[in-house]
């Protein structure tokens, strides 16, 4: 019953919101696109010595001719096509690998290639296509252009997709999707340009270093007016990449959008803010409740007060409800730290089979789990039916698992492995994580700051806005679940529990660094204890707090 009700408010929310999202950045992208097309066929055939004063005249002179709409039409409808990857391929949490390989074979063996596959072959279509935009292309090697604009798109969909560029960038304040807009596009044209010039340089390398190449496509270096391809090979190459880098910022720019839940619904198909934040089998959804909490926690009072407000039964479910889900987002990350002596365990004999069993089992936050979207999963995520798991020790493989470690082709695979790692060019390509399960334990660390910045802001608020003194309920709790959380992150993060991260890394953080994560954490905990600290001050004494917790609360200079 209630895994239908979480399918029906993620299906609506779905068509309701994030289809219309998705739409709308597609549509901005190909306007962008047309007028991109547009610009091109005007300095096509533009001769800046004799031709200057027919630029406004071409410019609006090519939408009376028919050529003009029909090779567009072509390009926008194969550029849509391809934008359609990005509503599969986005991500909200992060993707943690042991190293180089085996990132590249998640790569290979998914949507991803299929994409990049389908990019490459679209380039060389739309590349034929602006060609036909110039008059005389007997002095080109159009070939030579259409491969190399295939070829440059590879290269930046390759590296799109290595560093992990689908993950979304929530934005740390929120502003305007103009002004968020107009800040990524010089960034992107920047790094557009220079890729398109190394692209060429390699492109040149491996084309002229190769005779086989040139006879194939019937090229050879005396190509009529070198220079003027590689001019063309520069702007379609930046036209086509740019376009995919930019529109690509514009989806991000929807997708990471604010969006404002209704704290009550409004009827029985609105998705209410505390169910939002409990559905872990929809990250996205959950991810943008979480946001709009933290965010209601600081602007918004009116929303403030209908959380701190009774029902008609005089109870504060609202309340409730919403501070019940952000601790327990909090809660279900720390109990992934329950694997602790597995991961971190001194016994050496054990420690490839732990590694074994960590990525058999992939363990990450339990708000992954598909089976129960409205409760934490953790207690049964890790039970299959090929593991046993002992109350006291890590787990323990069973007799199928043992048979794949000790087989020939695991062991002959893992000893190759081990060799080649030594070799100095090999290890520089292999690249192996060596924080690979600590990564993995705070994928989800972006939901908990989030769920620390609403908690802490709410309590400070609570001081004047709540008249009925419904926090002071659970503050006890509150502040205990801040605690705890404080001793698991002081066990992985080597930094002081007290000390204080730069604010222009925070504002430099790249969605993919989970390092810096777990410093953001340290950074926004010790933050949200201290607000509520000197927010109660003595008063937090009458709280029923374990003296391990009021020792810590008096680092943070509780009065007396």
């Amino acid at each position: 019953m209630m895994e239908n009700r979480s399918r029906n408010y993620a299906g609506t929310f779905n068509s309701e919101v994030i289809k219309w999202r998705q739409i709308a950045a597609k549509i901005w992208s190909i306007v962008f696109i047309f007028f991109f097309i547009l610009c091109h066929s005007v300095t096509a055939n533009l001769d800046l010595l004799n031709n200057f004063s027919g630029i406004l005249t071409g410019f609006f002179g090519n939408l009376f001719y028919l050529y003009f709409w029909s090779y567009s039409s072509i390009i926008l409808i194969i550029f849509w096509i391809m934008f359609m990857f990005n509503d599969n391929l986005f991500r909200v949490s992060h993707k943690v690998y042991s190293n180089n390989f085996e990132k590249l074979l998640q790569i290979v063996y998914s949507m991803n290639m299929v994409c990049i596959l389908a990019n490459f072959i679209s380039t060389l279509f739309i590349s034929s296509m602006l060609l036909q935009f110039y008059e005389s292309k007997e002095h080109l090697s159009l070939w030579y252009i259409t491969s190399f604009c295939a070829f440059s798109n590879l290269v930046y969909k390759l590296k799109f997709t290595f560093n992990g560029k689908y993950l979304l960038n929530w934005p740390i304040i929120e502003q305007p999707k103009y002004c968020r807009f107009k800040s990524k596009v010089y960034k992107t044209a920047l790094n557009t340009v220079k890729s398109v010039f190394y692209n060429l340089i390699l492109w040149n390398i491996f084309y002229f270093g190769s005779g086989l190449v040139g006879t194939f496509f019937g090229l050879t270096e005396e190509s009529q007016s070198l220079f003027s391809t590689w001019i063309v090979c520069l702007k379609l190459s930046f036209l086509i990449n740019f376009s995919h880098a930019f529109s690509w910022d514009l989806y991000e720019i929807y997708m990471t959008e604010i969006y404002h839940f209704n704290v009550q619904p409004i009827d029985a198909s609105d998705l209410p803010l505390a169910t939002a934040m409990s559905l872990n089998s929809h990250p996205y959804i959950q991810t943008l409740s979480l946001i709009d909490f933290a965010d209601l926690s600081i602007y918004s009072k009116a929303r403030r007060n209908q959380i701190f407000s009774l029902n008609f039964s005089n109870q504060p479910v609202n309340w409730n409800k919403i501070s019940n889900e952000a601790l327990n987002v909090i809660k279900d990350f720390m109990e992934v730290f329950s694997f602790d002596d597995m991961l971190h365990g001194s016994d050496k004999q054990n420690r490839q089979m732990d590694e074994v069993v960590y990525k058999r089992t992939g363990v990450l936050s339990p708000m992954r789990d598909l089976a129960s979207p409205l409760k934490s999963p953790i207690r049964k995520a890790h039970l299959n039916e090929t593991y046993v798991i002992p109350a006291k020790s890590p787990m323990k493989l069973t007799k199928s698992l043992d048979q794949h470690v000790n087989s020939f082709g695991f062991k002959f695979t893992q000893s190759l492995i081990e060799k080649l790692k030594k070799q100095k060019y090999f290890a520089m390509i292999y690249k192996e994580n060596v924080n690979y399960k600590t990564q993995q334990l705070f994928v989800d660390s972006f939901l908990v700051i989030n769920a620390l910045k609403g908690l802490s802001n709410m309590t400070m608020a609570s001081l004047t806005e709540d008249e009925y003194g419904i926090v002071q309920q659970n503050l006890s709790d509150i502040i205990n679940t801040f605690v705890n959380l404080q001793k698991v992150v002081e066990k992985f993060n080597k930094t002081s529990p007290s000390g204080s991260v730069s604010f222009r890394i925070l504002q430099k953080l790249h969605p993919d660094q989970i390092d810096l994560y777990i410093q953001k954490l340290t950074f926004v905990l010790n933050e949200s204890i201290y607000k509520i600290t000197h927010t109660f001050g003595s008063s937090l004494r009458s709280l029923s707090l374990d003296q391990d917790v009021m020792r810590r609360l008096q680092k943070y200079q509780l009065k007396q």
